[in-house]
C-alpha cells in the first residue's frame, strides 16, 4: 500500500506515474490530503478533480482544538467562511486591529518584547507579509533588545538583502539551501559569537536533526536576515 499525505501539491505528471508504479506493482493507493489547501507547483489539480468525481471518505471532526468555539473557527476556516473565523478570535481577544502601519509594528513588537520577558524558554513568531514590514519589525526587536543589554558588539555586514548588523544573541534566517553548510532556506539559527568576519551560530533543530554549531562569513554565505 502507498500512501500519500498533502496529495493536493500533486501536479498530472507526478500523479501519473504514482498511479502507473502502483498498478504495475499491483498495490493499493491511498490519497489523503485537502484540495483546498497548498496547490501543486506542476500543472494540474488531480487530487481536486477526484475530490469533485468520485465519493470520499471526509474526516469532519476537530481534534487539535479543544475549545468549543475554537473548534468552530476551524470549520468556518475550512469552509471559507473567513471573516466569520477572524471574528471569533477577535471576540476573544486573539486579534487585534490597527489603523497606522507604524501602530501595527509598535504593538506587535511590544507583545513580543512581553512575552520573551514573561516565557523565555518558550518559542514566538512575528510575522507580516512584506518584506518591508518584516524588515522594520526585525529592526524594532533589536533596537529593544540592545536596549535590554540582550545584543552587544554588533559587527555590520553586507548580505545578499543588504547591509546588516549581526551580534551574538540575534536569531538569524537562512534564506538558500546549502549542502556543504548543511542549512536549508528557512531554517532560523542564533549567533554565538561574531569575530573575524565570522559568525558562529547554532542551528535551530530541523525536523530529527539534532542542534549543531556552523562557522561561516556572510562573505561565503551571504543569504542570512534577522530572524
Amino acid at each position: 500500500m502507498l500512501v500519500i499525505d498533502e496529495t493536493g501539491m500533486i501536479g498530472n505528471k507526478q500523479m501519473h506515474r504514482f498511479v502507473e508504479e502502483v498498478k504495475k506493482q499491483g498495490a493499493k493507493l491511498v490519497l489523503v490530503g485537502d484540495p483546498e489547501q497548498l496547490q501543486p507547483i506542476n500543472a494540474g489539480k488531480p487530487f481536486k478533480e477526484m475530490v469533485d468525481q468520485i465519493n470520499v471518505v471526509e474526516l469532519t471532526e476537530i481534534r487539535r482544538q479543544k475549545v468549543d468555539w475554537q473548534r468552530q473557527a476551524s470549520v468556518d476556516l475550512a469552509q471559507k467562511r473567513t471573516q466569520e473565523d477572524i471574528n471569533l478570535y477577535a471576540v476573544h481577544d486573539n486579534v487585534h486591529y490597527s489603523d497606522e502601519n507604524s501602530d501595527a509594528i509598535s504593538k506587535l513588537v511590544n507583545d513580543y518584547m512581553n512575552n520573551c520577558n514573561k516565557n523565555p524558554q518558550s518559542s514566538r513568531l512575528a510575522l507580516a507579509h512584506h518584506r518591508i514590514n518584516v524588515h522594520s519589525i526585525n529592526q524594532a526587536i533589536r533596537t529593544q533588545r540592545k536596549e535590554n543589554g540582550e545584543l552587544q558588539n554588533g559587527q555590520l555586514f553586507k548580505t545578499y538583502h543588504g547591509p546588516r548588523s549581526f551580534a551574538a544573541g540575534d536569531q538569524i534566517l537562512f534564506t538558500r539551501n546549502d549542502r556543504e553548510l548543511g542549512v536549508k532556506n528557512g531554517l532560523l539559527g542564533t549567533i554565538m559569537s561574531v569575530s573575524e568576519n565570522k559568525l558562529t551560530i547554532l542551528l535551530d533543530q530541523d525536523g530529527d536533526h539534532l542542534y549543531k554549531k556552523i562557522t561561516t562569513s556572510p562573505k561565503a554565505y551571504p543569504y542570512l536576515e534577522h530572524g
